[in-house]
């Protein structure tokens, strides 16, 4: 299976930019380069092309997909993994996103298993990661929005007959709205509490305190996702999927 470029999507969206800051820089012209460059096979540049959109201060999900796909055929799985899993943040169910990602992990040394969580945890986790924030937080305002449309016909409405109805489907959307509410805020709780990252180096050994004078309790190696807990001075505890937990200095790791 070989990485595919994107090519169509951000051309739409970045057609919604102002005209005066497509004078001064065109990321659809810089993405268009880049996804030339990888096709002929001259990745560090095309590389180059992605990441001026994102030094002019652009996101996309789109960009950090092709610069994954760039580091990946340059057999760099640290940085791929670690781009691959920001585009994630953006499409999460991205199919040719996904297919990447797991091609990319079975280049990991690092077999980690996940700690197999409560079924009505997993279903909780599922929701969250089901839509980005930006999604729930579209979803929710439109729910929002119908609920006060019903609201508002069910008053100015005087047959009994459609405010009962009007009531119903008021109602009906407010338990939507309240469901995508909490949803949405457990999201953001996750986000804020749990960062994300990549170890980047080849391997790395991982302390049982913050400090060289601790002891040694196990290694990791380039490309292993993990979650982010304390930190102290230049030192980070982080947490495996398996429930592990240790310490590394922060310049081994980059956090999605």
């Amino acid at each position: 299976m070989k990485p595919f470029l994107k090519s169509i999507g951000p051309m739409l969206i970045w057609m919604l930019i102002p005209a005066s800051m497509g004078h001064a820089f065109d990321p659809a012209l810089h993405f268009e380069e880049g996804n030339r460059l990888y096709r002929e096979g001259r990745y560090e540049q095309a590389l180059q092309a992605y990441k001026s959109i994102l030094e002019s201060g652009l996101e996309s999900g789109f960009v950090y997909y092709n610069i994954g796909n760039c580091h990946y055929k340059l057999n760099r799985i640290g940085p791929a993994i670690l781009y691959y899993e920001r585009a994630a943040r953006w499409m999460p169910n991205d199919p040719d996103l996904r297919a990447n990602l797991a091609l990319a992990n079975l280049a990991v040394v690092d077999r980690i298993e996940p700690v197999r969580p409560f079924f009505l945890l997993r279903f909780s986790r599922w929701m969250m990661r089901l839509l980005t924030v930006e999604e729930w937080i579209g979803l929710t305002t439109v729910l929002y929005l119908i609920f006060m449309t019903f609201t508002i016909l069910r008053i100015v409405t005087r047959k009994p007959r459609a405010r009962r109805i009007l009531s119903r489907f008021g109602a009906v959307s407010a338990i939507l709205f309240l469901l995508a509410g909490l949803v949405l805020l457990a999201r953001l709780r996750s986000d804020a509490r749990f960062a994300e990252a990549v170890i980047m180096r080849p391997e790395v050994v991982v302390m049982s305190g913050p400090g060289e004078e601790t002891t040694e309790i196990f290694t990791l190696h380039e490309g292993t996702k993990v979650s982010l807990d304390s930190r102290s001075g230049e030192w980070v505890e982080i947490i495996l999927a398996d429930g592990k937990v240790g310490w590394v200095r922060a310049e081994v790791l980059e956090e999605i």
